[in-house]
């Protein structure tokens, strides 16, 4: 035994980035996160940018010399730098674009620059330029005292030393002196300005060593600071401060510390033994920091402390003694007390056999512990530090406390009940089942004992009565059990999960599928209403009320999940791992919940890459479509999870199952959609917003509308030339049957000629010019119903065509369809009117077919077409009072005249004849040689006041048959 008091070594976990992480270089300048979460480097060999998974180079043809520096964010948030060869340039895109070729001006200098107001001020040793940012000329030239330090930004002024002392720059591009202090920064000397907390200090970098002053503008007076010899000598890049301290980059590692009293106290170092030059804290907490020769660092969690425990290679065993001590047992029989709150050692033991120790449990009443390996037992008693001997418990692979004497034991070979006496002897010992146990948990309240054997898990009720616990039919294999607030025991599993057990029943399972990084459960630990669950795949803090995970992975700073154990304080855990363990604060473990902003990186359109945008129109045959997205950052690609759905196909959100953030549909119907994604980090976790890209696969263009119409006129068109063609047939077919009746002939083919003379292709043209102007309009519905009424009335003639007679109820219908569509072709700039109220039953009287309508026809072509408006056509049927059994049909409109039109008619076509007039009048010829009554007509030419020509007035006198 050896009691001895050692320091324990501490530092955060640490992630080293080099060339198998994809690191391009070894030697960097400087290191920002801009707004968007990109991580931007400055390196000897150029300008990159890392998203969280790999990094891009950012080049211009015309740069001269890759290395870059000073990267600054303009008031637009691009980002900018400038090179030895004094060019200053800017990223706009994927590419570098040059702004400004200083190099005529600068000869090869490293100038630092700042933005203000709209120029771009350049700040060399010996001059200070400005350059109009819109118009990128070369603005002023100010040389002064010279040995100008680096600008410092400062309450928006910008503050410089010179050989003359220290001094602010003015509007007018010339320096103001504050103090004139000779020799603030001579010749041959590095200079640059930090600020803490509120006050400014001035660093000088010189070959005889570093020296900092605090700058009194009251006083007028710089005071001297004192620093460590590790700061004294040596480079200084960088100073600044951070989070309330001050930070030192040297070429020693980076010195966190405070000035108190003009004195610079050192409280942590980081990276002692790299020549650190800058560094960032990203969005995701993370701290970042540059080398000049050995790549890039990382720190995913300062605040989680690593320690080693000094003579210990492997650590297997933790038992909390009180809220500052600990007692490991390691594989080689060591025995630590150790201080966790003064990071110190107080006892070390060498057991008798060194070997493993597997497990160790404390009895605070006793003040024993008590320490069991493979094939040996101790009693520790911490008062007298007297080591006992025994064989109750050797094998263990677990053990749990009953009470302050008894102790439940899972062993390799069997599970027992083992009372231990003050002399460390078996007074008892009960065998619970002679099969292998992996745990064993004893519920203080309700005093049952959980054992886990090989092959299931069973409770044993304070009477000892064995139950099996299963999941369903399903035997439990347990690797770890614990016990919460509510009192519910909750069981690790090999491969099935986590199961919630109440009174030896399993309520709950919990898996994958809600959340779990993995359902093979190595370690839990409760605490309180919570649960810790440790896994191959990460760490997990579960709520048992509200079933919220948080996620710990190797990037959050555990630098393994080969964790031997978890231990609670007050304030703080523990986490114990083979080497060393972590101690972090109960309010630092976890990064606060945000959501990281999804973007979307490349869509492929039938396996070709096409250019980012809002909307793609995609066609039919070419619907294969894959989308990428990612979100930047660190930690999030560890835990990222993506949401997604394609709206218009299923509006149901589905998990992403990889993380490589990509999703691909092979083949899109014709259809609008909207594919959508959104990110979290866990599944309780906020969601980002989502990030949308329109998808409209188009038709095949024999299934789009334009062509669906035309498809519908040509069909419409067709089927008036098979009609046409229907009705030459009828007619060839009449005019041999009636070969040998002359005048029944000529009625046929008159009304034939007067069919041909309603379905005039001046008609017909007109109807379909009317159906293709509704259609270029996009006026479906009107389209819809010309068409509708132009193909009832083309029926309604044939079939009229193929009657004798027909009733004058069906004479007005035909009418009413004919000038319906007559008004429409006029765009409803005709009025019509159709009275029979004279007529007592129109269904019952029948009058020769085709009669009425050239007439009516007439009065349309002939005296309302040419007028503008006011067009106004008047049908009346009546029983004639002088002619028995005949009709009086009156057609009267208010057109131009007879006068007029036969002037118009006889200036526009001196040959056309007047066929279906003629026809009709031949017609009624010859009817009146078949009929005892002649059909007449009488034109009236109607005046108004001063006998102007007002219209036109036919009578028709009609003989009828009374239906039967």
């Amino acid at each position: 035994m050896l009691l001895s008091t050692l320091s324990v070594a501490q530092e955060p976990a640490i992630f080293h980035l080099d060339d198998k992480d994809g690191l391009p270089d070894v030697e960097f300048y400087d290191i920002l996160e801009d707004d968007k979460g990109f991580i931007w480097l400055a390196a000897d060999k150029g300008l990159y940018r890392y998203d969280g998974q790999e990094f891009k180079q950012f080049t211009s043809p015309e740069q001269r010399g890759r290395s870059v520096f000073y990267l600054t964010l303009d008031p637009s948030g691009d980002l900018w730098c400038t090179n030895l060869a004094g060019q200053f340039l800017y990223v706009d895109g994927d590419r570098l674009q040059v702004f400004a070729d200083l190099r005529s001006q600068l000869n090869g200098e490293l100038a630092n620059f700042k933005f203000r107001k709209d120029e771009l001020h350049v700040y060399a040793i010996d001059k200070l330029l400005r350059i109009d940012l819109k118009t990128q000329k070369l603005q002023e030239t100010y040389t002064g005292p010279g040995n100008y330090s680096e600008p410092f930004l400062q309450d928006e002024k910008i503050f410089l030393s010179s050989s003359d002392g220290v001094g602010v720059m003015s509007d007018a591009f010339e320096i103001e002196t504050l103090l004139e202090i000779k020799g603030v920064g001579g010749k041959g000397t590095k200079n640059f300005f930090f600020a803490y907390k509120g006050e400014q200090y001035h660093v000088t970098r010189a070959l005889a060593g570093n020296a900092i002053v605090r700058v009194d503008y009251d006083a007028g007076t710089l005071e001297s600071i004192q620093l460590p010899d590790i700061i004294l000598e040596g480079a200084i890049p960088h100073i600044t401060e951070h989070e309330g301290a001050l930070w030192v980059f040297t070429d020693q590692g980076v010195h966190k510390g405070i000035i108190v009293n003009n004195t610079f106290t050192i409280d942590n170092t980081y990276l002692s033994k790299e020549y650190v030059t800058k560094f960032t804290k990203d969005r995701e907490h993370s701290y970042w920091f540059t080398t000049l020769d050995n790549g890039v660092f990382i720190i995913p969690n300062i605040n989680l402390k690593k320690y080693k425990v000094p003579r210990v290679e492997k650590i297997t065993a933790i038992e909390k003694l009180n809220d500052s001590i600990v007692l490991f047992g390691s594989a080689r029989g060591h025995l630590v007390q150790h201080n966790i709150r003064k990071n110190l050692t107080e006892q070390f033991i060498q057991l008798e056999d060194s070997i493993t120790v597997n497990d160790i449990v404390y009895s605070k009443a006793k003040n024993l512990s008590y320490l069991s390996q493979w094939t040996v037992s101790s009693v520790l008693d911490h008062n007298t530090q007297e080591l006992k001997k025994t064989v109750a418990y050797t094998g263990t692979k677990s053990l749990s406390r009953i009470n302050d004497s008894v102790l439940l034991n899972a062993a390799y070979n069997r599970a027992s009940l083992i009372t231990i006496g003050q002399d460390a002897k078996i007074k008892e010992d009960i065998t619970l089942n002679n099969k292998r146990a992996y745990t064993a948990f004893h519920d203080l309240k309700k005093k049952d004992n959980y054992v886990a054997y090989i092959d299931n898990l069973r409770r044993y009720d304070e009477f000892l009565e064995p139950k099996v616990v299963r999941n369903g039919i399903e035997s439990i294999l347990a690797t770890s059990i614990a016990q919460t607030d509510d009192l519910a025991l909750w069981a690790g599993t090999y491969n099935a999960g986590l199961m919630k057990i109440v009174d030896g029943d399993v309520i709950a399972n919990y898996t994958t599928k809600d959340g779990l990084v993995s359902n093979d459960i190595t370690l839990l630990r409760s605490d309180g209403d919570h649960l810790w669950i440790v896994t191959d795949d990460g760490i997990q803090y579960f709520n048992v009320i509200d079933n919220s995970l948080r996620t710990l992975k190797k990037r959050n700073g555990l630098l393994t999940y080969r964790i031997v154990d978890i231990t609670m304080f007050d304030d703080s855990f523990l986490f114990t791992t083979e080497d060393g363990y972590y101690v972090v604060k109960r309010t630092e473990i976890f990064d606060p919940l945000e959501a990281p902003q999804v973007y979307f990186t490349n869509v492929s359109i039938d396996d070709k890459d096409v250019p980012l945008a809002e909307q793609y129109n995609v066609p039919f045959n070419k619907n294969r479509v894959q989308i990428s997205f990612h979100t930047n950052g660190f930690k999030s690609g560890e835990s990222i999870q993506y949401e997604y759905r394609l709206v218009g196909f299923d509006d149901d959100w589905k998990m992403l199952d990889s993380k490589s953030g990509s999703v691909e549909y092979a083949s899109l119907v014709p259809k609008d959609y909207f594919f959508q994604v959104r990110s979290r980090t866990a599944p309780t976790a906020p969601l980002s917003q989502i990030q949308e890209i329109a998808i409209s696969v188009k038709l095949p263009f024999w299934k789009q509308s334009w062509f669906l119409i035309l498809l519908y006129m040509a069909g419409i068109t067709l089927s008036v030339w098979l009609v046409w063609r229907r009705v030459r047939f009828r007619e060839s077919i009449k005019n041999k049957q009636l070969k040998t009746l002359a005048v029944e002939k000529q009625i046929t083919d008159l009304k034939l000629e007067n069919l041909r003379s309603q379905m005039n292709p001046h008609f017909i043209f007109n109807a379909l010019n009317s159906i293709q102007e509704y259609i270029v309009l996009n006026r479906k519905e009107e389209a819809s119903d010309y068409l509708g009424k132009f193909a009832d009335l083309i029926r309604t003639y044939l079939d009229h065509s193929s009657k004798g007679s027909i009733t004058i109820a069906e004479e007005i219908e035909s009418l009413d369809m004919y000038l319906e569509l007559e008004r429409l072709r006029f765009e409803d700039k005709l009025e019509y009117k159709i009275d029979s109220t004279a007529v007592d039953n129109p269904e019952g009287f029948r009058i020769p077919t085709m009669l009425v309508q050239p007439y009516v026809e007439n009065a349309i072509k002939h005296g309302l077409l040419h007028k503008k408006s006011d067009r106004r056509l008047t049908i009346s049927f009546a029983k004639s009072l002088d002619v028995e059994n005949a009709i009086l049909c009156i057609i009267e409109d208010n057109g131009i005249g007879r006068a007029k039109a036969i002037e118009l008619k006889e200036k526009r076509d001196k040959i056309h004849k007047a066929f279906a007039t003629k026809a009709t009048r031949e017609r009624l010829q010859l009817i009146n040689k078949n009929v005892h009554k002649n059909v007449g007509v009488v034109f009236y030419d109607l005046k108004d006041t001063e006998n102007n020509p007002a219209g036109t007035r036919v009578v028709l006198t009609i003989p009828y048959k009374e239906k039967r």
